[in-house]
């Protein structure tokens, strides 16, 4: 493996994680480091294995996004998609195949394949978990391949498409800001266009414009975009509800702001800061709030006299 660093940078991921708690982000983005090394101690290895967990509700939201970037692809290169049956006919095999493989705590030996959290911790319910699951993605994907926004995309020109579920980052003050994009194109007025999907159960109103204001954020910087040009649109699958959000240079000024303010609260959890070198686990603090903790990946590290008493994969 090549030699990778663990470079400074942010992303309203790694800011949600720190809000929620700084142990937990001090777990998620330094203890974990160098965790797949077969040389890794072993506390270093588990933080990377309970690092890698997802619920349930997150990792059926990621299979529905798949899914759709799966079809968004073949449209950006013209080819035609399976019918929408078809296609969640192979996702819910797929799906099967990764909760099995996870109830069985095959993650602990191949961290990186399906690593649910509701299995480590014997919080789950069984076949019920997954009947809702396979629910919720089935009627996610209906909504979404018979929806006005897929139809739209479809009759897009190829040269119209900007990008779609790719990792990207503009640059703040030397500092790599990452986002990632569900699709961008170019309308016929010449708009940028950003979709995002919500594959989620909450219905619509919870504030999302830091996200959307870092994605015109990029726009602006990777294609030119006049913030008064970009249009941000959040499909709510779950709901059939789509909203389009408008962004102006007000916006953008707040989130840089806003950004470049938790940067500086980043930097000083940091022993040096050129080689992004955290202080000691001791100087970032635990949240205190059983709720949090009980819902954290990072229980059987950082509080395990409070883990369930019942077996990683067991009911």
């Amino acid at each position: 493996m090549a030699d990778i660093k663990n470079d400074f940078s942010w992303s309203k991921s790694r800011d949600d994680v720190l809000t929620y708690c700084p142990r937990r982000y001090y777990f998620q983005y330094y203890a974990y480091w160098e965790g797949w090394l077969g040389t890794a101690p072993p506390r270093t290895r588990e933080i990377y294995i309970l690092k890698n967990l997802s619920t349930i509700p997150l990792w059926t939201g990621q299979k529905i996004h798949e899914c759709i970037d799966h079809s968004i692809q073949n449209l950006r290169w013209g080819h035609e998609g399976l019918a929408t049956d078809r296609i969640i006919d192979v996702t819910l095999k797929k799906m099967r195949q990764e909760y099995v493989s996870s109830f069985y705590g095959r993650y602990r030996q191949r961290p990186k394949s399906c690593a649910l959290f509701e299995h480590e911790y014997g919080v789950g319910r069984g076949e019920d978990d997954w009947r809702d699951a396979a629910a919720h993605v089935e009627r996610c994907l209906k909504t979404f391949y018979n929806s006005g926004a897929y139809a739209r995309l479809r009759a897009l020109p190829r040269e119209s498409w900007l990008e779609a579920e790719e990792f990207a980052s503009f640059v703040l003050d030397g500092v790599k800001v990452w986002v990632k994009l569900d699709c961008a194109f170019r309308d016929a007025d010449g708009r940028v266009v950003i979709y995002d999907w919500k594959t989620g159960k909450k219905p619509a109103g919870e504030d999302t414009s830091l996200q959307l204001s870092c994605y015109a954020l990029y726009a602006s910087a990777k294609w030119g975009a006049d913030p008064a040009r970009v249009v941000a649109r959040e499909y709510h699958l779950y709901h059939d509800d789509e909203r389009e959000f408008p962004v102006n240079a007000a916006d953008l000024d707040a989130t840089t702001t806003y950004i470049r303010a938790r940067l500086d609260d980043m930097r000083a959890l940091l022993a040096d800061v050129a080689t992004n070198t955290p202080l000691p686990e001791e100087a970032f603090s635990r949240v205190d709030n059983d709720d949090k903790c009980r819902r954290c990946n990072f229980l059987r590290v950082c509080r395990p006299e409070a883990v369930p008493p019942i077996a990683p994969g067991g009911e």
